[in-house]
């Protein structure tokens, strides 16, 4: 399936015997992947998302963590009357966070974990700064038989991360 829609996708791309090879470059490389809604624009968002979100996660179980920890501190020290505070409501509000906050912590980092935020960065990134540097050599081809095969290259790399990508996430998805 993915090798016919290579196929289908660069037939269209060849575009009409009379345009020149290299108006049918520029025109695979902007539409592609520069242009808006081009491959490097939906590689870098997807990267800086992963980021962003993988970011919170570490945020949140850092902040859930050292709040917990503050928590049970000061339960300790309103139960051995060290701090002079209301006794009954202040260790009941205390105690409740130093339970709930570490499960919310761990749970930052499990869901972090579970959508494999850390490994789709990476990819992202990785397929990111590989397509710069298709386009780089893309736009330095100098017949159109270089183009056709940078063009099928760069192609296949897209369709390879995708099936690698579906079928990693088929075997480790959440259910």
């Amino acid at each position: 399936l993915l090798h016919t829609l290579n196929v289908l996708h660069l037939r269209r791309v060849r575009g009409t015997p009379r345009e020149a090879w290299e108006a049918r470059r520029d025109a695979y490389v902007a539409d592609r992947l520069t242009g808006p809604g081009g491959q490097l624009g939906f590689y870098r968002h997807a990267a800086d998302h992963a980021a962003r979100r993988l970011r919170l996660a570490h945020r949140l179980f850092i902040g859930c963590s050292a709040t917990a920890i503050l928590a049970t501190l000061t339960k300790l020290l309103v139960v051995a009357h060290v701090l002079a505070l209301p006794h009954h409501g202040t260790a009941a509000w205390c105690g409740s966070l130093a339970v709930v906050l570490p499960v919310l912590a761990v749970a930052a980092l499990s869901l972090a974990a579970s959508l494999d935020l850390t490994a789709r960065r990476h990819t992202f990134e990785e397929m990111h700064a590989a397509l710069l540097r298709r386009v780089r050599h893309l736009k330095q081809a100098r017949s159109e038989r270089e183009f056709a095969r940078l063009a099928i290259e760069t192609e296949a790399r897209l369709l390879g991360e995708t099936a690698n990508w579906f079928s990693r996430r088929s075997f480790t998805g959440v259910a």
